[in-house]
């Protein structure tokens, strides 16, 4: 028993701090931003950090899945990397067709020019993202919690920091000293989790056994599925701007940035100490019924926390006008529980799709992606039609429960319908076949 509490105390109080940390960056850094970026350029700067999350979403998502599913402590970098490249020319020319299709977008959107220029900040803000979120991934497999807190600490400050930083410093064009800020938070945060991983290239390299799935079937399973989740996710920034005016979607890109630190805290916390224990007990032989429980008892707990945490937030809002955000982003306070809602209804499908996975049925979570995207995607499209912002408002603060019921249910559903032996990694208890050593 108090091995179990001291194994349960060594993981979620890291991931706790990483949480604690980002949020008091984050914090300071929306009251640095609101002081010297006007709303029409931050819902521009928002709408810009939307196209920073096509790699590790949908192009690379499957590599990121792939290590959470079989790396472990044994696993050796170089054997590993040279599985990863051999299935990376796909996503890299994926990611490129599609940021070019968002530069055409945020042309014709955004209500101004966007230089082609911005097009390699786009690829090399992407790629970069996707190797620290990688290096995390094995960290967090390794259940190097404390090493994934310092990661996640410099990360944090350097997203908080740089972009305001190098504004207050250099002045002149807010919209490019913003986004070579938010590149060097992006390269400095990469390099150095690759420092923390050093370790490992020191490993030596066994002849590895052939893993359940390839990088390659990951990808392509994923790449789906994670375009799924990225339109659902951005399409609150996009209905925004096209429902209300440039300052009015700026007040609502501060509130989200500001409503995601409640939601984001509880959904890494909760993947970040579920999926080792739920893959695990997978490895293990570990019956439906079971897995899926473990995948509704972290859902149950990170929806309701996350929306008691929103509830307060909101009912905060007004205090944090001046202490933490300048008086010209006042109206931001009304939009926080929209703007959160539209950040909780995103938080139960990575869940589901682990427990999915726990299953061996990747390719079910593009089933369940797009069902999930399809209907917010419909609900946010009708809100949107009418033009009428506070319906757009409203609709954004229920969207969260109708969403993971309709995932929950799906889920279980299919789930009902896979044979019994096909539950089973085919891997007998506590062997090391499926470990990329």
């Amino acid at each position: 028993m108090v091995s179990s509490a001291s194994s349960r105390y060594n993981t979620l109080v890291p991931l706790a701090a990483v949480q604690a940390v980002g949020t008091l960056c984050g914090v300071l850094g929306v009251r640095w931003l609101s002081a010297v970026v006007p709303p029409e350029t931050m819902g521009l700067y928002g709408l810009l950090l939307s196209t920073q999350q096509l790699g590790f979403t949908v192009t690379h998502q499957g590599f990121i899945k792939h290590i959470q599913r079989f790396w472990t402590p044994r696993a050796a970098v170089a054997p590993y990397l040279r599985l990863l490249l051999g299935a990376s020319t796909p996503p890299l020319l994926w990611l490129a067709a599609g940021l070019t299709a968002l530069l055409v977008l945020l042309n014709l959107t955004a209500g101004t020019r966007i230089a082609p220029s911005w097009w390699g900040w786009m690829m090399a803000v992407n790629l970069l993202a996707v190797v620290l979120l990688a290096v995390q991934a094995a960290l967090q497999a390794e259940e190097r919690y404390w090493a994934n807190f310092a990661v996640s600490a410099v990360a944090s400050a350097t997203r908080s920091f740089f972009p305001p930083l190098l504004v207050t410093i250099l002045g002149g064009a807010v919209l490019t000293t913003l986004g070579v800020g938010f590149f060097l938070h992006v390269l400095v945060a990469a390099l150095f989790a690759g420092w923390c991983l050093r370790k490992a290239l020191a490993r030596p390299e066994p002849v590895p056994a052939e893993p359940v799935n390839s990088p390659r079937e990951m990808v392509r399973a994923f790449m789906s599925v994670g375009l799924c989740g990225w339109v659902a996710g951005a399409a609150p920034r996009w209905f925004a701007a096209l429902v209300l005016t440039p300052e009015s979607t700026g007040y609502f890109i501060l509130a989200t940035n500001l409503a995601m630190f409640v939601p984001a805290a509880a959904s890494l916390i909760g993947l970040s100490y579920s999926f080792p224990p739920l893959f695990a007990a997978s490895r293990g032989g570990a019956d439906q019924r079971t897995l899926l429980r473990m995948t509704n008892k972290s859902v149950a707990s990170v929806m309701l926390m996350s929306q008691a945490g929103l509830l307060a937030l909101a009912w905060c809002g007004p205090f944090l006008v001046g202490p933490i955000v300048n008086p010209r982003y006042a109206p931001a306070m009304g939009w926080m529980l929209a703007a959160g809602g539209s950040i909780l209804a995103t938080l139960s499908l990575p869940f589901y799709c682990n427990s999915l996975i726990a299953h061996n049925q990747e390719h079910t979570c593009f089933r369940l992606s797009v069902c999930s995207a399809s209907f917010r995607i419909a609900v946010m499209a009708a809100l949107a039609a009418d033009g009428n912002s506070n319906d757009f408002r409203l609709g954004l603060v229920i969207l969260p429960w109708p969403t993971v019921a309709l995932e929950w249910w799906l889920t279980r559903y299919w789930l009902g319908s896979i044979p019994p032996t096909a539950t089973s990694t085919e891997i007998e208890p506590g062997s090391d076949s499926a470990d990329i050593a």
